[in-house]
């Protein structure tokens, strides 16, 4: 991703956090999957997309309980 979307992601999730502190933003640009769950430099495979789903899955748990969130 080019560093100029990256740096207006940032300020519009910047701006969503100060108006509601119920905002979460996941970013998971930095799991660093070993390649056998990548289709290409940016696409999961079958496989990868069953093992984020179960990640992500497993952090909407904690979020919807609760619990601290901490990403």
């Amino acid at each position: 991703m080019p560093e100029c979307y990256k740096f207006a992601l940032m300020e519009i999730v910047e701006e969503m956090e100060t108006r509601d502190d119920k905002f979460y933003y996941l970013d998971y640009t930095g799991m660093g999957l070993s390649s056998e769950y990548l289709r290409d430099a940016d696409h999961l495979n079958y496989e990868g997309a069953k093992l984020f789903s179960e990640i992500f899955y497993k952090k909407m748990q904690t979020i919807i309980q609760g619990e601290h969130y901490d990403n």
